[in-house]
């Protein structure tokens, strides 16, 4: 058996399964969540400083009994870095998910095929490029940049017999390579 073809179409729930196999080992899963929070942190705090400061102020204190609320505006000001952060933070899973259901690998079947050289289908991996494949129940995953990953749902294969195979074939020809 020289090299090995498999046809499939990706769906959401996929790309899914990949992000769940991988989310609890990144390394610099941590790190994100600290960059994060220091950015909150750079942009609650200064907004706060200036809006207890700036109410404490004889200046706003006169303003704010002759205009009202409308004294407030500068506050708002102060406050739109924030609200605009917490807003996109918000909205990236709903976007991630309408750019997700768009994006061309989920519109077209996917073919790919193994052999020697590599893994091959719209982009192309060499053995020697490859830094895991990994198997779940339900896929089988070959890695070969940090965030490059081939997705091949076993629903592909006519039988789960075939899908081991190939996982099979392709820890084999990477084995081989290394």
């Amino acid at each position: 058996m020289e090299g090995m073809e498999v046809t499939y179409q990706l769906k959401i729930a996929d790309v899914k399964t990949l992000e769940k196999h991988f989310s609890m080992r990144r390394e610099n899963r941590t790190r994100q969540r600290f960059i994060v929070l220091l950015v909150c942190l750079a942009l609650v705090i200064p907004t706060a400083i200036f809006f207890l400061s700036y109410t404490r102020t004889p200046q706003f204190q006169t303003n704010f009994a002759a205009r009202g609320v409308q004294v407030f505006s500068p506050l708002l000001f102060a406050a739109f870095p924030l609200v605009t952060f917490i807003g996109l933070w918000l909205l990236a899973p709903v976007l991630g998910k309408h750019f997700l259901k768009k994006s061309p690998l989920l519109q077209q079947p996917i073919t790919l095929r193994v052999d020697k050289s590599g893994i091959h289908g719209q982009f192309s991996a060499l053995w020697p490029q490859v830094q895991a494949i990994e198997e779940t129940l339900t896929h089988i995953f070959v890695v070969f940049e940090p965030n490059q990953t081939f997705i091949i749902p076993k629903r592909a294969f006519a039988s789960a017999f075939e899908a081991t195979q190939f996982a099979a074939k392709c820890r084999g020809l990477w084995a081989n390579a290394k």
